[in-house]
């Protein structure tokens, strides 16, 4: 099991991730205040910085507001190999600090079998074939971004559109934002927001913002 993030500056705070079989459970927590932790690695553009002056604020930065860049986290599968039935993550996440109008291309969360050690293209898809949570933020010219999808598979299952300035063709529905009834931005602005990723019961769920 391993996880993976890209995005054009993407920072995680802390993260927890459990995972359940018929008779056991395993745990990964981590806040990145002692740099990289044990049983991970980083790829490509990816980072710990510290977002205070006295080293104890350690946040996971994938990528710099420039232009080719590709980072990504790769958790070692602490299950024993066993075969996963119930699993949930939950992190802190930035997705801003864009220095472009059109800001691209996303991240994505991976969870399950044959994920490189490695980068990967495009991250913002994901990789493996389990579950795959893209963070989209570029449209291709097929309306497809900006956008959250969910592969199961490699099989899209789900998909939520939300506004932005690199949308080419105009979605059925969007994700609207409750404090102004309008279409909602994908990007967090400069604020760190909660995300959890869980699959229980057979059942699919993810919160945002």
């Amino acid at each position: 099991m391993k996880r993976i993030h890209r995005d054009i500056k993407r920072l995680a705070l802390a993260g927890l991730l459990t995972a359940t079989a018929a008779r056991a459970e395993w745990t990964f927590e981590t806040n990145f205040n002692d740099d990289i932790p044990a049983g991970t690695e980083v790829y490509g553009t990816t980072m710990v910085e510290w977002i205070d002056d006295d080293g104890e604020d350690g946040v996971l930065q994938l990528t710099v507001p420039e232009a080719s860049q590709n980072g990504s986290w790769i958790i070692d599968d602490f299950s024993e190999g066993q075969t996963i039935g119930e699993f949930e993550a939950s992190f802190r996440m930035l997705m801003g600090g864009n220095t472009s109008a059109d800001p691209a291309d996303g991240m994505s969360f991976s969870f399950g079998r044959n994920i490189p050690d490695n980068t990967f293209s495009p991250a913002e898809n994901g990789t493996g074939d389990g579950l795959r949570v893209s963070f989209d933020s570029w449209d291709n010219g097929g309306g497809e971004a900006p956008a959250i999808e969910i592969f199961i598979g490699g099989t899209s299952r789900a998909i939520a559109h939300f506004e932005g300035s690199r949308r080419l063709a105009v979605a059925d529905v969007y994700v609207i934002d409750p404090e102004t009834d309008e279409p909602a931005d994908m990007f967090t602005g400069d604020e760190f927001v909660d995300v959890k990723v869980s699959f229980k019961g057979g059942k699919f769920n993810l919160e945002y913002k």
